[in-house]
């Protein structure tokens, strides 16, 4: 039955493929796979997709099959709303299977490339995905239940519950990064008059907070909380740079982005337009030294891959230093200052000694001038010798 079943499907497949190619002249059918079981791609698919498509400028129609289960329904469910001209079809992986076994209908195909774009440019237009009155509806309802008041800030960092690492081979636990060390930060976001609220599926790491402004939902998280939160909070604060960092950038929302690692330029296309950074440091063991900016960026774009399976940096003889206590509250109070403005172009001796240290001048153009990201002043302050 199996055998018959592939056979059929490869039938359809070849039917379908000879079709879309007689029509491609008059309106282009393109064929993929959402891989819909990890939020950065669930997120990141459609966004840059869609980018991809309307920088050529010609009619196109894509089916897409959702592959395995969904990370975040609600997240799906926004994504169907406007369709932009996407159907959810079992169509499209019955043809991908079948160009790919047969080597026909490439042009057809939507390349990996396409979905998963690095360095990503989709950031700097207006966002695709949008909101009907059931999310806001559902939001303002938990939002009530939980006497959650605004404004209210997010905040989530990944840990080692992130992932089962007997079954997901690219776990990189040195992305990690403990929650514990934010109970400065979030004492003094409260203090400024914010709601702050802890947004994850899992965790291993439990810290508790006495103030009634502090929420963590357990029993009442879902999937449509989770987006609620981050979609419509006054900005995000990321822990980790992991999967969940996408929905700021897909949102459009300028958040701040701590213990960034890998640190690389073409990661730093991912993030939210007019969003500040810190990275992680990298102490080479076999140098005695920290490694400078420039050089972990040499370094990522060279040797690493985002699926190394093991510890790529401990394998490299290099220790990964997460951003301290202190370095991560400068950071918040520096962001929390100026959140409401759009940052130009960072004029200031640090920024521009860090930025000019990188060879890549149309990269740095397009992350200063266009993404208009900076890296936190006082971070360089302190670090300026990494420079």
């Amino acid at each position: 039955m199996k055998k018959i079943s592939k056979f059929l499907k490869y039938v359809i497949g070849l039917q379908i493929i000879f079709v879309s190619l007689l029509l491609w002249p008059i309106i282009r059918l393109k064929y993929g796979i959402l891989y819909a079981e990890r939020i950065g791609h669930l997120a990141n698919t459609f966004d840059n997709y869609i980018y991809s498509r309307n920088s050529r400028g010609i009619f196109e129609f894509a089916f897409f099959h959702i592959n395995s289960s969904v990370s975040n329904t609600e997240l799906l469910r926004l994504w169907k709303l406007k369709q932009y001209k996407i159907l959810f079809s079992k169509i499209g992986g019955i043809v991908l299977h079948t160009s790919k076994r047969f080597g026909i209908g490439k042009k057809l195909i939507i390349d990996w490339s396409e979905m998963e774009t690095i360095p990503k440019k989709s950031n700097i237009k207006e966002k695709y995905i949008e909101f009907d009155k059931k999310f806001f509806l559902n939001g303002e309802l938990i939002l009530k239940k939980y006497n959650i008041k605004k404004p209210f800030i997010c905040i989530t960092s990944r840990d080692s519950a992130y992932l089962d690492t007997k079954t997901d081979k690219n776990y990189h636990d040195f992305i990690d990064t403990d929650f514990r060390k934010f109970d400065d930060s979030i004492n003094y976001l409260i203090n400024k008059g914010n709601s702050l609220i802890r947004v994850t599926k899992k965790t291993n790491i439990e810290y508790q907070n006495k103030s009634k402004k502090y929420f963590f939902l357990t029993e009442g998280r879902t999937d449509s909380s989770d987006v609620f939160f981050l979609s419509q909070s006054k900005y995000n604060i990321f822990g980790s740079y992991h999967g969940i960092t996408n929905l700021s950038a897909i949102f459009r929302k300028k958040s701040l982005y701590l213990n960034f690692v890998p640190f690389s330029l073409k990661d730093l296309t991912t993030i939210s337009k007019n969003s500040v950074f810190i990275p992680k440091k990298i102490f080479s063991i076999k140098e005695n030294r920290f490694l400078k900016f420039y050089e972990i960026n040499n370094l990522i774009n060279s040797e690493y891959n985002i699926h190394y399976q093991g510890n790529f940096f401990q394998d490299k003889n290099l220790k990964v230093v997460d951003n301290s206590v202190t370095e991560m509250l400068n950071t918040i109070k520096e962001f929390d200052k100026s959140y409401d403005q759009n940052f130009e172009k960072s004029e200031s001796h640090l920024q521009d000694k860090f930025w000019n240290s990188f060879p890549d001048a149309n990269g740095i153009r397009f992350l200063r001038d266009e993404l208009c990201i900076k890296i936190s002043d006082s971070f360089l302050e302190n670090n300026e010798e990494l420079i």
